[in-house]
């Protein structure tokens, strides 16, 4: 894969500008983000979905000013705002719709609406991009959006990744399907449904990737941790993609690398007709920014595939 966000950040100064909607702008840290995308880096352009006078003081509290008025969409609800934002994107007056000062589940109804939404033909997931301090990407999912996954959601979870990774220069992913143990036991059926899902790969099931599991956290990425433990296999100590068994796991996680270990972070929801710009409300400007990075990569490359 790509190595570093910085590497990405490269490519997308030397494509267009894009437009981005944001539900429910009224939030300081996200109009932090707008300024560095527009102003320092000149990337975007943003739209803002809101109650007008909230979207207009935390812009000002950022040190933010809205000279055109017409950039704001009036919405009284988080509900409201979410569906405006997707209305702009559908409607061709934005590239990708962002997440602002809104609850998940507001956010998503509007994205998955089945007549005005975005959905694609398959399923939709959240896909984490991180970046590791020795200048690795990888991929974590899903730690935002599918509660518990059985087998057939685990696999379409799978698929969004890959295309994903694919998107950011992996041809042919490695997948490490995550458990607490690096081999199968009967009492955990995350452990067993990590193990068909790498046979199904191996069996063509499931292309464009190679995938093994279960396998841990440390020994997925660390080389070193899978010798240690005797792990034969060309995706331990060297996974493009790691899936999580259930949010549990993977959201908790997921808040460790980025709020505590302090790694860069982009998130998207994958699987939809556009990338879909989502991050906890809680995470930094910076956070936000590598998200707008991050989609607006995907969606030019996609253009070209």
């Amino acid at each position: 894969m790509l190595t570093s966000f910085d590497t990405i950040l490269t490519d997308v100064k030397a494509q267009p500008k894009k437009v981005i909607a944001i539900a429910a702008a009224a939030d300081d840290v996200v109009f932090q983000a707008v300024k560095r995308v527009e102003q320092e880096m000149g990337i975007s352009e943003c739209l803002f979905t809101g109650k007008k006078a909230n979207i207009l003081k935390c812009a000002e509290k950022a040190g933010y000013s809205i000279t055109d008025e017409k950039r704001i969409f009036e919405a009284e609800t988080d509900a409201e705002a979410a569906m405006r934002a997707v209305e702009l994107v559908r409607a061709g007056d934005a590239h990708l719709p962002m997440k602002g000062q809104l609850q998940t589940p507001d956010y998503l109804r509007a994205i998955l609406n089945k007549e005005q939404g975005l959905r694609g033909s398959g399923a939709l997931s959240h896909t984490g991009v991180y970046e590791l301090p020795d200048g690795r990407l990888f991929i974590l999912t899903d730690c935002a959006m599918t509660i518990a996954p059985d087998l057939e959601t685990k696999i379409k979870i799978v698929e969004n990744a890959v295309s994903v990774a694919r998107r950011l220069g992996a041809e042919t992913p490695n997948v490490a399907m995550l458990s607490f143990l690096e081999h199968v036991n009967p009492v955990s059926i995350h452990s067993t449904e990590a193990a068909v899902i790498s046979k199904m790969a191996e069996r063509g099931q499931i292309k464009n990737c190679v995938i093994d599991g279960p396998l841990a956290y440390d020994n997925a990425l660390y080389a070193e941790a899978a010798r240690h433990k005797g792990i034969t296999s060309p995706v331990a100590g060297n996974a493009d993609i790691l899936v999580v068994p259930h949010i549990d796991v993977g959201n908790p996680l997921s808040k460790a690398l980025s709020m505590t270990a302090g790694l860069r972070f982009g998130g998207l929801v994958a699987g939809a007709t556009v990338p879909v710009i989502m991050t906890p409300r809680a995470d930094p400007a910076t956070s936000k920014v590598l998200a707008i990075v991050l989609c607006q990569y995907i969606l030019e490359n996609s253009k070209k595939n």
